[in-house]
């Protein structure tokens, strides 16, 4: 799976995840890549990632990064290991 098609998929997790918050009356986790939560220039291979995912990424803790990654999403290991590497 590229790049493009895990931003595809998570933004379809998030979209859910969102509709399922909703429906419950539960507030949903911040993601980054939307606009709501993230300052303008966001770079876009961050778009669906959970906010935290994207914060352990970028601290230079891809190992934590992944493993949330997959917990949040159920994604793969390969998956999830693209997606970090991306950021």
């Amino acid at each position: 799976m590229d790049d493009a098609q895990l931003a595809k998929r998570f933004g379809a997790i998030e979209s859910q995840l969102r509709r399922i918050s909703e429906h419950l009356g539960i507030d949903c986790p911040a993601f980054a890549g939307t606009t709501a939560e993230t300052p303008s220039g966001e770079p876009p291979e961050s778009a669906g990632l959970p906010a935290e995912v994207v914060e352990l990424a970028r601290a230079g803790h891809a190992t934590q990064a992944i493993s949330k990654l997959r917990a949040l999403t159920g994604a793969t290991l390969l998956e999830a290991k693209r997606a970090v590497d991306a950021l």
